[in-house]
């Protein structure tokens, strides 16, 4: 990370299902959609999943600059 960037989340997740998943929780529609299932990471317009070990507590930093 550089100077300019903002860290928004910093914090542990627990994953499932081998995905951590963040999202907009007020919207029934923020969970993206795999194209193909072999995608590392999905984005949509309210959320992002993230593929990783399964059951595992997992550090994730969220950032802006």
């Amino acid at each position: 990370m550089n100077d300019d960037d903002r860290i928004l989340f910093h914090g542990k997740i627990n994953s499932s299902y081998f995905q951590v998943a963040l999202l907009d929780n007020e919207n029934k529609e923020a969970y993206p959609q795999w194209k193909t299932g072999d995608e590392t990471i999905v984005f949509g317009s309210h959320g992002v999943v993230v593929v990783t070990a399964n059951d595992q507590l997992i550090d994730v930093t969220v950032k802006t600059n």
